[in-house]
């Protein structure tokens, strides 16, 4: 309705406080699955470098003017494999906490560097062998009591007062580097502040990124009139997705299973992508489905939706070329999905 009446301010303004509370509830939702490690995914390399002088540019108009930012990143041929999207969340946490921490102002800086584990190390636990990349966020604040240090990654425990923190942003941020197989550990300094350590698993970065493709450039969707086959087996769901991919230009057949998709694609042969949720009824799931599909008809956009982590499904990776879009999300979300799948399609051939 938002989006339909976006005209009508007598509408919006009742509309408005129901979209943010809906998008609190979806906030707090996805953080206590983060914590049990059942938010949705998408582990790719990260330049870290450039994600940290990202997210300065976007915490600088949140931070007081007393607080200052320093980044010293070590370059390395190791990145970090990991979803961006939730580490940049992670850090802009840790941020915010710090933030919270220095009343008085401070400095906040992050250190990354690449290791190689190769003995004992002990973070929140033992240390895989292997290579990482360390990130540490060190704050010259007020550091953490005996209390918090024991309780801080358990939910909606909090230090503040008067109901200012919700109690799971250390939470996020825990289940998130649990969840990316890399360990977490939290230090008080001992003049002052604390330091907050990530260690996520690290790869050799390759030569050419999927999205610097020279075919993946920023060309126009030409969906008009595409067919799209939507399988989801919530109707409420299904109908908002369905008007949204028609809103984007899409003809649309949807369904409710995994199995009757796979009886109608066959009689589909002009079939542009399939929106497929991830946990589905029956004997066959999303993933399932969109591997058969591949093996089809490997020119199909496959667009997967989940509000889980789809390792519930079992722990085989999602084929590169598929893309995994986190419920609840909105036309926008899923406009930037197609958009990223050519891209992704593209870097592929």
């Amino acid at each position: 309705m938002g989006d339909r009446y976006s005209g009508d301010d007598q509408l919006q303004r009742y509309l408005e406080p129901a979209i943010r509370a809906t998008r609190r509830g979806a906030d707090i939702t996805s953080r206590l699955l983060s914590f049990s490690r059942r938010q949705p995914l998408s582990p790719t390399l990260i330049n870290i470098g450039q994600m940290l002088k990202d997210s300065l540019e976007l915490l600088s108009s949140s931070l007081p003017d007393n607080i200052t930012i320093r980044i010293n990143n070590t370059p390395s041929e190791l990145q970090p494999f990991a979803d961006p999207g939730r580490l940049e969340d992670a850090l802009v946490n840790l941020v915010f906490n710090a933030r919270d921490a220095m009343p008085e102002g401070g400095e906040i800086s992050f250190t990354t560097q690449s290791i190689a584990v190769q003995h004992r190390l002990i973070m929140d636990e033992l240390v895989t062998p292997g290579n990482y990349c360390e990130i540490c966020i060190s704050d010259t604040g007020t550091g953490f009591s005996d209390q918090a240090l024991q309780q801080c990654f358990e939910p909606f425990f909090t230090s503040k007062s008067n109901g200012a923190g919700s109690g799971l942003g250390l939470s996020m941020v825990y289940g998130f580097v649990k969840q990316s197989k890399g360990y977490i550990s939290i230090q008080n300094a001992a003049h002052r502040g604390a330091t907050i350590t990530l260690l996520l698993p690290a790869k050799a970065a390759r030569e050419e990124r999927l999205n610097d493709h020279p075919g993946a450039q920023e060309n126009t969707l030409k969906q008009e009139g595409k067919l799209v086959c939507l399988v989801e087996d919530d109707p409420d769901v299904r109908s908002v997705v369905r008007q949204q991919l028609i809103d984007l230009g899409f003809d649309v057949i949807d369904t409710h299973s995994a199995e009757e998709a796979r009886r109608l694609i066959p009689l589909l042969p002009e079939l542009h992508a399939l929106v497929s949720d991830v946990m589905l009824p029956g004997n066959l799931n999303g993933i399932e489905l969109a591997d058969w599909l591949h093996q089809q008809h490997n020119r199909c956009r496959i667009i997967l939706i989940s509000g889980y982590s789809y390792q519930q499904s079992g722990d085989k990776p999602i084929n590169p070329a598929f893309l995994l879009l986190s419920k609840p999300f909105g036309i926008a979300e899923l406009k930037k999905a197609f958009h990223d799948s050519e891209k992704r399609y593209a870097g592929l051939d």
